[in-house]
C-alpha cells in the first residue's frame, strides 16, 4: 500500500527527497524554488535614484523571506509567497541580501542572492564653486533608471521623463527634460539627479547666482553646452541653459540662461533637454 509521508528536511534545509522502504513508499512535497522577475538581482545605482524593482516568487512553498541588508530607503514587502524589493536609496555602500522560500513540512529552497551598490553621486563633488552664498557642482552626468534614454526628446508632451546624451562636440553631454530632472510634475519634490545633501537649484537659487557672479567667471567654470530639442542639440558652443526644480506652469519651468554676455533667470520648455548643476 502506498502512503504519503512528510518528513523534516535535513539540517541543510535543501534536500527533501523521495523515499521508498519495503512496501511503503513516500515522498516529501517538491522542494521550494525561487524565481525572479522585474529587475536585475544585483544593481548599481546612484544615491537618491530609484532602484529598478526586483520581484521574487517562491513556488511549492508556504512562505518567502529575505535576509541580509538593504540600503536606507529601500525596503522589501511580501504578499503571499511573492517578495518585492523597491525604493530610492539614500545611503551609499554595498548591501548584500538573500531570498529563500520554505514549506511548513520543513522543506527550504536554495537561497537566491543579490547585491545593491549605491554610488555617492552623479558628479565629481570635489569640483565645486561658491556663488551667492551657495556651493554649486560641476555638470551632472548620470543615466537615471526611471527616465527613458532617447535619441529624440518628446516635444509634444510636457510630463515626459527623458534624457539624451550627445557627443557631437567630442564631449559626452547629458540633457534632461524637466520631468526627468525633478522626478515628476510635482515641482521637484523627488529629486533624482542630485545626491543628498545636494539638490536641484530653485528659481530663488538661480536669482542669487545671477546677482552674485559675472558672465565671464561662469563661462570659464561651466562652459556652454546649449540645449537639446527633439533629435537636435543647439548652441553647444555659444550658450548654456541650466534646469531648476521650479515649475512655472504646465509647459514651462524656470531655468538659468547665459549667452552673448548676459546671464539671466528665464523659462524654457519642460521637454527641452537641459544640463543640470546641483547646489547645497
Amino acid at each position: 500500500k502506498s502512503v504519503t509521508v512528510y518528513a523534516t528536511a535535513p539540517s541543510s534545509g535543501v534536500n527533501c527527497v523521495s523515499a521508498t522502504s519495503g512496501a511503503v513508499s513516500g515522498y516529501v512535497a517538491a522542494i521550494p524554488t525561487i524565481t525572479r522577475s522585474g529587475g536585475a538581482a544585483s544593481q548599481s545605482v546612484n544615491q537618491n535614484v530609484a532602484l529598478t524593482g526586483i520581484t521574487y516568487t517562491a513556488s511549492n512553498a508556504t512562505s518567502i523571506s529575505r535576509g541580509g541588508s538593504l540600503p536606507t530607503g529601500v525596503t522589501s514587502s511580501i504578499s503571499g509567497t511573492t517578495l518585492t524589493i523597491s525604493g530610492t536609496p539614500s545611503a551609499t555602500g554595498t548591501f548584500g541580501y538573500t531570498v529563500s522560500g520554505s514549506h511548513t513540512n520543513g522543506c527550504v529552497s536554495t537561497t537566491s542572492t543579490g547585491t545593491i551598490t549605491v554610488n555617492a553621486g552623479t558628479f565629481n563633488s570635489a569640483t565645486t564653486w561658491s556663488y551667492g552664498g551657495l556651493t554649486w557642482s560641476d555638470r551632472v552626468v548620470a543615466s537615471p533608471s526611471n527616465c527613458t534614454k532617447v535619441s529624440s526628446l518628446t516635444t509634444s508632451k510636457y510630463t515626459t521623463a527623458e534624457y539624451k546624451i550627445d557627443n557631437s562636440s567630442g564631449v559626452n553631454r547629458y540633457y534632461y527634460s524637466w520631468t526627468c530632472a525633478t522626478g515628476g510634475s510635482d515641482g521637484g519634490s523627488n529629486i533624482l539627479l542630485c545626491p543628498s545633501p545636494w539638490r536641484l537649484p530653485t528659481a530663488t537659487d538661480l536669482s542669487a547666482l545671477v546677482d552674485a557672479t559675472n558672465y565671464t567667471n561662469l563661462i570659464s567654470i561651466w562652459g556652454y553646452g546649449g540645449y537639446a530639442r527633439g533629435s537636435d542639440v543647439f548652441d553647444v558652443t555659444t550658450m548654456g541653459s541650466i534646469s531648476s526644480s521650479t515649475d512655472l506652469n504646465d509647459r514651462y519651468a524656470v531655468v538659468l540662461y547665459y549667452t552673448n554676455g548676459t546671464l539671466a533667470r528665464t523659462y524654457q520648455n519642460k521637454n527641452d533637454g537641459l544640463q543640470v548643476r546641483c547646489v547645497k
